[in-house]
């Protein structure tokens, strides 16, 4: 595998509620919160933490619960 900024994602949020906040760990020892609607993709989550952490998207590779997050939205993939 390619090197990659590796994150940890940490979703809370209410079951009835699409809006959650998510927590990111970075490998670096960075760490820092996003909220969006859980109805979001992948893709867009990417795109904000490549902002955050100025590092191109192609780079990043987000994980929850030691998963990897694939193509779908974050509800799909258990956010």
């Amino acid at each position: 595998m390619e090197r990659a900024t590796g994150t940890e994602v940490y979703g809370c949020g209410s079951p009835h509620s699409t809006d959650i906040t998510l927590n990111i760990q970075t490998t670096t020892g960075g760490n820092f919160s996003i909220s969006l609607n859980g109805k979001n993709t992948v893709e867009h989550l990417k795109k904000l933490v490549s902002k955050k952490l100025k590092v191109s998207k192609d780079r990043i590779c987000l994980l929850h619960r030691e998963r990897q997050l694939r193509d779908g939205t974050l509800e799909e993939n258990g956010l």
